[in-house]
């Protein structure tokens, strides 16, 4: 009797893991996410061809930021990435963490909910602040 139970526990976990597999395969790869550089995204711009999504946290935004970019929160871009869906311009995110690791999170969560081909800003906003590019503190109406 104790070898049909091992052998019956063994069937159960074989048709338990078998009904996984394809659950599994199903996921979406992860999506990779290009890095854009500092000298890219100032030529963009000029031309008013880039919506900068700085995704930190809203008070360190409001201390400062880069100069005409929006906050979009990080743990906010799943649910605020249709709020991007159309739109036509590069969407470039930053943040300040070493490797660019919350920008980079942020885009493949946008990527992944409709919005293709977000970068990240490669050395994000210390990079910038470093560089004495253009900043800006407070938040404009409806930037958020």
């Amino acid at each position: 009797m104790a070898r049909f139970t091992a052998r019956a526990l063994a069937g159960v976990l074989l048709l338990t893991l078998a009904a996984q597999v394809p659950a599994f395969a199903q996921r979406k790869p992860e999506p990779t996410v290009e890095r854009i550089s500092i000298d890219e995204t100032l030529a963009l711009m000029k031309r008013d061809r880039v919506v900068l999504l700085d995704v930190r946290i809203l008070g360190l935004y409001m201390t400062e930021h880069i100069k005409g970019a929006k906050n979009l929160p990080v743990e906010d871009s799943d649910w605020r990435a249709e709020e991007f869906a159309g739109e036509t311009r590069q969407i470039v995110t930053y943040c300040s963490c070493p490797e660019e690791h919350s920008a980079i999170e942020a885009a493949k969560r946008m990527i992944q909910n409709g919005v293709p081909g977000v970068k990240a800003l490669t050395g994000g906003w210390n990079a910038w602040k470093q560089r004495g590019l253009p900043t800006a503190t407070g938040t404009a109406p409806g930037l958020r």
